[in-house]
């Protein structure tokens, strides 16, 4: 499989969905993440946790990242410009601490005429041992404009001692978490305290996993300025589709 997927990449062959954020305030898109989807002729669609572990315990991972944010830049440049729209960017620990991602990133903006504030790298799992180089380096990445959030946050080790210690604008809140909402029991409760204190500091709140009317009805009367994406919205979608949507969107507004 590891031949496979080095083949893949080097013939441009995984794929990248988006799955569109919505504002809970306005019911607008307002950006998309980018996620990787690699269909391969022999093993079928390999789920995307299967792609990362692959990659990175194969030394594969910088050649994953460069190839997603590449690829994704590229995608969406012309549709972010025109609708004023976020990119959302999975990046790995390794990611931020490499000097090459970094400097490839920038290139890739620039070649495509977009600020780094129009990007926001979702950090995923954050060991311990590298919180302080992490630190260091996203601040260094916040200082150029770049959003940075938190993924998965109560899920795995992205807690509030991370939190804490990152130049942390966004906070992502598990699909686990949001479906806290609505356990009618004492986890309802502490999820809900928990949220509205994040809310009420400079953190901007992005709930993933949103999957029914009521859960987004929900969201928009506790955290009216949050972000939200889920199925109810939509599933990730190709670069066509993302167009499809927006042309949709603007349809509405006219």
């Amino acid at each position: 499989m590891l031949c496979r997927l080095k083949h893949a990449l080097l013939t441009n062959n995984v794929n990248l969905k988006y799955q569109p954020i919505y504002s809970t305030f306005s019911e607008k898109i307002v950006g998309f993440e980018a996620l990787l989807r690699w269909r391969d002729p022999h093993f079928g669609l390999v789920c995307p946790e299967k792609l990362v572990k692959l990659a990175s315990s194969n030394g594969l991972m910088d050649t994953v990242s460069v190839y997603v944010i590449k690829k994704a830049i590229s995608q969406m440049a012309d549709v972010m410009k025109h609708h004023h729209l976020f990119l959302s960017l999975n990046v790995d620990p390794g990611d931020l601490i490499s000097d090459s991602f970094k400097k490839i990133l920038l290139l890739e903006l620039a070649r495509h005429q977009l600020s780094p504030s129009s990007v926001l790298l979702e950090i995923t799992e954050v060991p311990c041992h590298h919180l302080n180089s992490l630190a260091k380096n996203a601040m260094l990445l916040a200082k150029k404009g770049f959003k940075i959030a938190l993924d998965d946050f109560g899920k795995g080790c992205s807690g509030f001692d991370r939190l804490l210690a990152l130049p942390v604008s966004d906070v992502k809140i598990d699909r686990a978490l949001t479906h806290a909402f609505f356990t009618r029991d004492a986890r309802q409760q502490q999820t809900l305290g928990m949220c509205s204190s994040l809310f009420q500091l400079p953190y901007r709140l992005i709930f993933e996993g949103i999957e029914t009317e009521e859960q987004f009805a929900f969201l928009s009367a506790h955290f009216p300025h949050a972000l939200a994406q889920g199925w109810y919205f939509a599933k990730p979608v190709s670069i066509d589709d993302v167009r499809g949507l927006l042309a949709r969107q603007v349809c509405l507004e006219s």
